[in-house]
């Protein structure tokens, strides 16, 4: 028969910041200057839906939608999932999904990069480009700017899109073995946005006066990443049965991961490849119970 699941989540996020007072001051040396306190919160809700089909006594459909709808930007999205299994027969089966998922701003991410600075200094650029022009210095030799913060809300979430494949052999009751492959793309990815670096991919953190003259560059969080990632699982489970002392669990969990390649839009040809560095090209763990 068929099977479905129903379900709603609400949460609710709170982020507050209380500064020493001596930092709020700049009355500390070697700390981070211009600092303010801050607090905000945020709130969202999702409803997800997942359907199980019988097709055929040996093919079974997975169907799964989740529309998440968000407080702060006051928008919905919906992660569409599809899945087939293929069982051959008692030992085998066969799998495969494609899906999207995707991540909502948080109420921390659409606010000022807080970990930069929430207050202002001041910079100086050196023969600037004419997307900075004309702006406070001596131009065009010379731009002096403030250098800031602002929100972004118009902040877009990450999107991921998945392919997985694998099959799964289990020969008896005490032992099954299974091995996937999986490719994750995944795009819009949240980072900090200079428009005093890259003045014609954000120049809305370019403030100018009313005469068009440039003074100021907000530092922002933007969508400027894009990740790449494919490898393999292997699962492989054991259990012992004795009459004496009870039953023994044995577990190996393998990832391989065969690459995960990062770009930026600021440098869109410069694609690099983090697996064996960010994060570990191979990775083997066991478990006992």
């Amino acid at each position: 028969p068929a099977l479905m699941v129903f379900g709603l989540e609400h949460r609710r996020q709170r982020v507050s910041y209380q500064p020493d007072p001596l930092q709020v001051s700049n009355g500390l040396s070697l700390a981070a200057s211009n600092v303010v306190p801050y607090a905000f919160h945020d709130r969202a809700s999702a409803l997800f839906a997942e359907l199980s089909i019988p097709v055929h006594t040996k093919l079974q459909l997975d169907l799964a939608a989740r529309v998440d709808r968000n407080a702060g930007t006051h928008r919905s999205n919906i992660s569409p999932h599809f899945g087939l299994k293929w069982t051959p027969d008692e030992h085998f089966m066969l799998r495969a999904s494609i899906g999207k998922g995707y991540r909502v701003p948080s109420a921390h991410d659409i606010r000022s990069p807080f970990h930069y600075t929430t207050g202002q200094r001041t910079v100086n650029i050196t023969n600037p480009p004419p997307a900075l022009l004309p702006c406070t210095g001596t131009p065009p030799t010379l731009c002096v700017l403030q250098y800031g913060t602002a929100n972004n809300p118009k902040l877009r979430p990450e999107i991921s899109r998945s392919i997985t494949s694998g099959i799964v052999w289990a020969p008896n009751p005490t032992f099954n073995l299974a091995v996937d492959y999986y490719r994750i793309n995944r795009e819009h990815e949240f980072g900090i946005a200079d428009p005093a670096k890259y003045p014609l991919l954000f120049p809305e953190g370019l403030i100018r006066s009313a005469n068009g003259v440039l003074y100021r560059a907000n530092l922002f969080f933007s969508n400027i990443g894009r990740t790449d990632a494919r490898g393999w699982e292997l699962d492989a489970n054991y259990l012992w049965k004795t009459e004496s002392v009870g039953r023994f669990r044995f577990r190996t969990g393998i990832h391989y991961l065969e690459r995960q390649l990062r770009s930026q839009i600021t440098d869109p040809g410069n694609v690099i490849d983090f697996s064996g560095y960010d994060i570990p090209k191979l990775t083997v763990l066991n478990r006992f119970e």
